[in-house]
C-alpha cells in the first residue's frame, strides 16, 4: 500500500514539475515577441531579422543627388542624367574633333580636342553652365588619369541655362596626346559620374 501512494506521489510531482516547465518556456517566448515588437524587428520564415517598419524596396533619400562610386560608360552621342546640387542635367555629346588651333592659340600639352555637346536642364531651376563646364567636365587621356583636361575655349557659350532648356556648346579642352580619350561629367561626390569613350588621333 505504501508503495502505491509513494508511486502516486512521484507521478503527481513530475506531473507538477512539467507544468511548471511549459509555463516558464510559453512566458519566455511571449517574452521575446514582445522584445521583438518594441524593437520594430520581425522573423521570417527563415529566421532572417527584417524591419517591420519599411516595406521592401522602400529607399528613401534626404536629397536628389546620390553619389555612387559605380562611374556609367556610355558612347558619344548618348544621352547621360547627371544629378548635381547644382541641379539636374542631361548632356548628349555629339562628336569630337582633334584641332590644330583655336582662335591662333595652339596646345600646350599635345592635343587640342573640340567636343560639341547638348545640355539639356531637367531641373526646375536655371543652371549656371560654368558650373557644368569647369567644375563637372573634363577629358582624361587614359595613360595619365591624374593629368585631364579641363575647357579652355567655349563656343556660343551662355551664362544660364533655364529649366527644359537644351543648349550646344563647342568646348575645347587641352589634352595630352593618347590613344584613349575619356570626357567625364560629374566627380562622384556631389553628384553621379558619367564617362563617355572615344578615340585618339
Amino acid at each position: 500500500m505504501k508503495k502505491l501512494y509513494f508511486l502516486l506521489a512521484a507521478i503527481l510531482v513530475f506531473s507538477l514539475l512539467a507544468a511548471c516547465s511549459k509555463d516558464s518556456e510559453g512566458s519566455k517566448s511571449k517574452d521575446e515577441g514582445t522584445k521583438t515588437e518594441e524593437t520594430g524587428t520581425e522573423k521570417d520564415g527563415e529566421g532572417t531579422t527584417t524591419d517591420s517598419g519599411k516595406e521592401d524596396g522602400d529607399e528613401s533619400s534626404d536629397s536628389e543627388v546620390s553619389p555612387s562610386d559605380e562611374i556609367k560608360y556610355l558612347k558619344m552621342g548618348e544621352t547621360g542624367l547627371i544629378k548635381s546640387t547644382i541641379g539636374s542635367y542631361e548632356v548628349t555629346p555629339e562628336s569630337v574633333d582633334f584641332i590644330d588651333s583655336i582662335e591662333g592659340k595652339t596646345s600646350s600639352y599635345g592635343k587640342l580636342i573640340e567636343a560639341t555637346i547638348h545640355f539639356k536642364n531637367v531641373s526646375d531651376k536655371a543652371i549656371e553652365t560654368s558650373s557644368i563646364v569647369y567644375s563637372d567636365g573634363r577629358v582624361i587621356p587614359l595613360s595619365d588619369e591624374e593629368i585631364y583636361a579641363i575647357a579652355v575655349h567655349i563656343t556660343d557659350e551662355v551664362e544660364f541655362i533655364e529649366p527644359n532648356q537644351t543648349v550646344t556648346m563647342k568646348i575645347v579642352y587641352d589634352a595630352l596626346e593618347d590613344k584613349e580619350y575619356h570626357l567625364a561629367f560629374g566627380d562622384g561626390l556631389t553628384s553621379n559620374e558619367i564617362h563617355w569613350e572615344f578615340a585618339g588621333k
